[in-house]
């Protein structure tokens, strides 16, 4: 379960075309990390933050029914609970105390969707919209373990899928 908040900004360069770019903002309550290979659920939270590239196609502009695509760089931060074995090493070990950030990740993220809207005045349109979205993202560091005071090279891989229900408000 998680929130989203966006805002996008687009042009009409054409009737039914909107081409823009905008910010989303994504919060998970549980996520998984695969971290040197191995994945390691938690009880954490993760953090998706996106600049992104949109087409909002409207089949016919006066009806409202539209497809989306979106295409952009994420970054992502887990934030996790200590994990019940822990690993040796890196994201999750006790030894980090209570609850660790994991490191900022970047990579990019893809969208697709469905929506519709209805007019409610004569430039003001509401309605619903379902998509997809998809972030795959990499953090590399090195990990200074305190036991045999040795450093160890980490790779952690986050993926962000979901499905996002949203109510929206357009000015055209």
């Amino acid at each position: 379960m998680g929130a989203s908040l966006e805002f996008l900004l687009g042009g009409t360069p054409v009737d039914g075309l909107v081409i823009g770019a905008g910010v989303l903002t994504n919060a998970l309550a549980s996520s998984t990390v695969e971290e040197n290979g191995v994945e390691i659920s938690n009880k954490g939270e993760f953090s998706l933050g996106s600049l992104v590239g949109f087409v909002n196609y409207y089949f016919n502009p006066e009806q409202g029914f539209h497809a989306q695509a979106l295409l952009g760089l994420a970054s992502g931060t887990l934030t996790i609970d200590p994990v019940d074995p822990p690993p040796p090493f890196g994201c999750g070990n006790p030894i980090d105390g209570p609850k660790k950030t994991c490191g900022d990740a970047s990579g990019f993220l893809v969208g697709a969707g469905v929506g519709w809207e209805g007019w409610v005045g004569k430039q003001w349109s509401i309605g619903g919209h379902l998509r997809f979205v998809y972030a795959g993202m990499a953090h590399n560091y090195t990990y200074d373990n305190v036991i045999d005071n040795t450093k160890v090279d980490i790779a952690e891989k986050y993926q962000f899928f979901s499905i996002i229900p949203a109510f929206i408000v357009t000015y055209h």
